[in-house]
C-alpha cells in the first residue's frame, strides 16, 4: 500500500544495506522522520545492523533570525557526519 507511505521502498532499501538516516525539515519529535522509524522498527527491525538515526530540527521553538537559523537547521554536513557514523 503506497498512501500514506510507501513503507516498501523504506523497507527494502534497509534489507539492502542494514542502515537508515532519516533527514527531514521538522522537529525530531512527532514528525514523519518518528513515523518512518516506527515502521522500520516495527518492520523490519531484524535487517537493521545499527541504530536508526534522525536530523531534524531541535526539540524547540523555531528561530526568526537569520543568524539562529544558520545554527538551528540542519545541513549537509551534519547529514554526511551522521551517515558516517552509522557505516563505522
Amino acid at each position: 500500500m503506497d498512501v500514506p507511505l510507501d513503507e516498501d521502498i523504506i523497507l527494502n532499501s534497509v534489507r539492502k544495506t542494514g542502515r537508515l538516516v532519516i533527514a527531514d525539515t521538522d522537529w525530531v519529535t512527532g514528525g514523519v522522520a518518528s513515523e518512518i522509524a516506527a515502521v522500520v522498527a516495527e518492520k523490519g527491525f531484524k535487517y537493521l545492523k545499527a541504530p536508526i538515526k534522525r536530523i531534524g530540527w531541535p526539540d524547540v521553538p523555531t528561530p526568526s533570525s537569520y543568524v539562529l537559523e544558520q545554527e538551528f537547521y540542519p545541513g549537509v554536513e551534519e547529514i554526511i557526519n551522521t551517515a558516517k557514523e552509522i557505516v563505522k
